[in-house]
């Protein structure tokens, strides 16, 4: 039987094999983590190649999305939020990323969108006229050249409740909320208000504004900064601040030069 068996065993050949087996063993973790690095260094490359022409890039809570400017796209993330079909993509001029889908529009106004679909996010075929894009965390929102906003999926907070909207020039999508601006330069928003991300509707001559998972943000034409909604990181900090002197403000839109721009942030660091 085995236990006979193992004990008619020579020591020195029974040591030998088990020294062999761990010699397998260690050869096999090493041939396994060389490919793995040959794998890293490899996409590393790719992606220091493929940024150079980058035109536009997006960036979801679980992968990113970067356009080129021959009008094509890399999807860096799971194949599941719609890489393989982002990456066959051609004609595209804006692109976007939610949590688990990616959007992109085309130079004829049309929208294309892969990756999860549990809410309807990329049921985007039949849009027409688009001239931007957005993405939320399960919803997708377009504006039209008409100035109106359609939008797709997940609606339990009501951030797709946009078809009321005119004269609306810019989009912006947040967690769970949507938010425009209109030729009027004031704000629209709708969706969940939670952390009162929403209470924009007192801002006037807004010049640019954007939205985050929980806060909206925007610069008015004094230069000062007006946030709404989650600080919990500080994201809010920069309220009331003056982004530029009175005296430059007729030069606000256009600095003299890039290298004479200076970038203020707040918020969470930990990454």
């Amino acid at each position: 039987d085995l236990y006979q068996s193992l004990v008619t065993v020579n020591p020195v050949t029974l040591i030998a094999q088990i020294c062999n087996l761990f010699i397998q063993l260690f050869l096999a973790k090493k041939f396994f983590l060389d490919k793995v690095k040959a794998i890293l260094d490899q996409r590393r490359e790719a992606a220091d190649k493929e940024i150079t022409d980058a035109k536009d890039a997006a960036l979801g809570l679980n992968h990113g999305l970067v356009l080129h400017r021959n009008g094509t796209v890399t999807h860096l993330g799971a194949r599941q939020y719609g890489r393989d079909a982002a990456e066959e993509w051609r004609g595209i001029i804006q692109v976007a990323a939610g949590a688990f889908h990616s959007v992109g529009l085309t130079r004829r106004g049309m929208v294309v969108a892969a990756g999860l679909n549990l809410d309807s996010q990329c049921r985007v075929s039949g849009w027409t006229n688009v001239v931007a894009v957005d993405a939320g965390l399960r919803h997708t929102v377009a504006l039209l050249k008409s100035g109106r906003v359609v939008a797709t999926g997940d609606n339990s907070f009501g951030q797709c409740d946009v078809s009321g909207w005119r004269d609306v020039i810019e989009i912006r999508c947040g967690g769970n909320f949507t938010v425009g601006l209109t030729s009027d330069f004031r704000l629209l928003a709708t969706g969940d208000n939670g952390c009162g991300q929403c209470n924009v509707s007192d801002w006037q001559e807004v010049m640019a504004f954007d939205a985050g998972l929980w806060h909206t943000v925007a610069l008015l034409s004094d230069g000062t900064i007006v946030t709404a909604g989650a600080n919990g990181h500080g994201q809010c900090a920069l309220e009331g601040s003056a982004l530029f002197p009175a005296e430059e403000q007729e030069q606000r839109i256009a600095p003299a030069h890039p290298a004479e721009t200076e970038l203020v942030y707040v918020g969470d660091q930990r990454d």
